[in-house]
């Protein structure tokens, strides 16, 4: 929410009253997520059968020194602010959590204000949001290391307010993405995280994946290792844990247009040529990893001998690799330069037209001879008259 109405950074690129404009948006968004549930849970449910809920994006947030009391704090706001500030609305009571209002109210009324800048909800408008949800939708794709960073009392904006700095460790691996590090751990915390804060709802990850920038490689193994272990994280959270996840989808199934930064950071299974016009697809190592892992349904132990679902595929399937599709054969035909394709075309309407020929000269020849026969029958009979 903080890149739209306070960084500038997303639609609508304008940045306006930092440490108000956040949270009137946010504001509005639960309430009009609520509505939207209300009317299709009254109208389209009975009818549809379908869910209805809310996607939330969320880093998991670990202490930068976990010995340290204030960066353990700091994690626990970051989460709050980041996460909780739209689940424990909608998830939990219908209101704000204590920590943001708290740190919000405490700031603006240092700042001379008469109330806090983070808007109230009525006690009308707290019923209606309360439990407006099917299932918990989660985007989930790194960790940070959070720890306390105190900003000037004046600084009105979302970040004073939460009052956390982040930074990575540097023996985590990249990914094309500047804020994105490989960091698995943390997706089975984060879930385990909303089982205990939400009162265990099920679960649907709607997000989850890495990117890659700069020179291409159809040969893709961090996507894999990445979504091996990813994946690998919530299966223990599932099994371990208890956590009622129900699906989990990959970002993204092709290379797509990245907000901000374009093209130049990819998500996908598969390679789009966007230089192209036909903007042609092909499949990355990482499809064929990702739909294996699909077939089985997940990780088939090696213990328990060969199984189905990892058998090789049928003849005539195209494995994914790091060349470039050779150019079609070009062929002399007719003095033309043709691919074989058009050449092979071009024989067959060259054959047909050969055949059409034929067929008009033969019957040109049927009735030529026709009317010969007729012309020596008639001056037979003149010459028998004389």
């Amino acid at each position: 929410m903080k890149q739209g109405p306070q960084l500038g950074l997303r639609a609508p690129g304008v940045s306006v009253r930092p440490g108000r404009a956040p949270y009137v948006v946010g504001h509005n968004l639960i309430k009009a997520h609520a509505e939207a549930w209300h009317l299709y849970n009254e109208t389209f449910r009975a009818k549809q059968g379908g869910l209805i809920s809310i996607t939330i994006n969320s880093d998991w947030a670990e202490p930068r020194n976990p010995h340290n009391q204030e960066d353990v704090e700091a994690a626990r706001r970051y989460l709050q602010f980041l996460l909780g500030w739209f689940a424990h609305p909608i998830f939990k009571n219908g209101d704000y959590n204590e920590v943001m209002k708290k740190r919000i109210r405490e700031r603006s009324l240092a700042q001379g204000l008469k109330k806090s800048r983070l808007p109230e909800f009525t006690e009308s408008e707290k019923q209606r949001i309360k439990g407006t949800y099917d299932y918990f939708g989660l985007n989930h794709y790194t960790t940070v290391l959070a720890y306390n960073l105190n900003y000037p009392a004046g600084v009105m904006s979302y970040d004073s307010d939460r009052g956390v700095a982040s930074v990575s460790d540097r023996s985590w691996l990249n990914s094309g993405s500047a804020w994105l590090k490989v960091t698995p751990f943390g997706f089975r915390k984060l879930l385990r995280w909303i089982k205990e804060e939400y009162n265990d709802p099920p679960i649907y990850v709607t997000e989850n994946g890495i990117s890659e920038r700069g020179a291409f490689n159809f040969n893709d193994t961090w996507r894999t290792h990445y979504h091996r272990s990813y994946i690998n994280e919530a299966l223990k959270a599932v099994v371990l844990d208890g956590v009622d996840l129900r699906g989990y989808t990959a970002w993204t199934l092709m290379d797509n247009f990245e907000w901000a930064v374009g093209f130049d950071e990819r998500f996908g299974f598969y390679h789009v040529n966007f230089t192209d016009p036909n903007l042609p697809r092909r499949p990355k190592a990482s499809a064929r990893f990702y739909s294996q892992i699909i077939n089985c349904n997940g990780f088939p132990d090696p213990a328990t001998g060969s199984h189905p679902c990892l058998e090789p595929e049928p003849e005539g399937t195209v494995a994914p690799t790091d060349t470039a599709p050779a150019p079609p054969e070009s062929v002399h035909f007719l003095g033309l330069e043709l691919t074989s394709h058009s050449a092979e075309t071009g024989l067959y309407v060259q054959f047909a037209l050969c055949v059409v020929v034929v067929l008009v000269l033969a019957l040109l020849a049927y009735k030529y001879g026709k009317l010969s026969k007729r012309s020596r029958k008639r001056k037979h009979m003149e010459l028998h008259k004389l």
